[in-house]
């Protein structure tokens, strides 16, 4: 999974907290993410810190200096799924951050 973007859609939901940002950060520890960046969206209207507040106490063991790393990876963008000018949107965040990554 080198260089890829992940896109992940309810970034903010219980799924994604409980289940999915911790095997992408069990992942990252493992070194099998290698320059991938995670974007998450979602309705909520916060940023990528607040997001990954959310996800940390769901994560065990987390080791700080990893977890710094990690979160340097994620990204959030607020979007409403049900209109279309958002996925437009999101698709310029996603382009905006692949570039900066590279």
């Amino acid at each position: 999974m080198n260089d890829c973007t992940i896109v992940l859609l309810g970034a903010t939901g219980d799924l994604a907290k409980r289940k999915i940002f911790p095997a992408l950060y069990q992942l990252f520890v493992k070194n099998k993410l290698g320059n991938s960046i995670i974007i998450g969206a979602a309705l909520d209207e916060i940023d990528a810190i607040k997001m990954l507040e959310n996800v940390k106490h769901f994560i065990k063991p987390i080791d700080d200096a990893t977890w710094q790393a990690f979160s340097k990876r994620v990204f959030y963008k607020a979007i409403n799924f049900n209109h279309e000018k958002d996925f437009d949107a999101l698709n310029a965040f996603v382009t905006e951050q692949e570039k900066k990554a590279k």
